[in-house]
């Protein structure tokens, strides 16, 4: 069971504004730094823009929420409908929402670390690992330290930094 912090739903275009003021939230509250900021925030709009363009906004909503998970964080972007899905049988119509779509779905797979599709598409997450963010204030921190002890006249030896 994922813990959803929480969630909100979208049904247009025009309240994309809303979902990525939620995603800066959602790494604001996860202390997720600008070196996956912009990853994050390109991958999940197009992510959510993918899915609104799926069917008519009267008929559906979108569900976006994130969630931290052991690794990372997890963004979650559902596409909910009223009606039953009807498939769009115009070959030419198809292929050119295929050729759109594989250009925005490799913009999401190139900067989400993982993702996973289900609900026959309606369903998409996108995974970021973000340990390496401890590891760089880690590091930012044992230099703030050297640098107070050097300052102080501490003598510092090589093994313990």
């Amino acid at each position: 069971m994922v813990k959803k912090l929480v969630e909100i739903r979208i049904k247009s275009g025009k309240d994309l504004a809303k979902a990525e003021k939620y995603i800066e939230e959602t790494c604001d509250y996860y202390n997720i730094g600008s070196e996956y900021f912009a990853n994050i925030m390109l991958s999940a709009s197009e992510g959510i823009r993918i899915l609104l363009g799926k069917g008519e906004p009267q008929k559906g909503e979108v569900i976006v929420y994130g969630s931290k998970t052991n690794k990372g964080l997890r963004i979650t972007i559902e596409r909910k409908s009223k009606e039953p899905r009807i498939e769009d049988h115009d070959t030419i119509d198809q292929g050119l929402k295929m050729a759109k779509m594989t250009r925005e779905m490799y913009i999401i797979k190139t900067l989400a670390d993982d993702l996973k599709i289900s609900g026959g598409g309606e369903k998409i997450e996108l995974h970021y690992y973000i340990t390496s963010l401890n590891t760089e204030k880690y590091f930012r921190r044992a230099q703030k330290l050297k640098e107070y002890f050097e300052k102080s006249g501490v003598l510092i030896k090589k093994k313990d930094v």
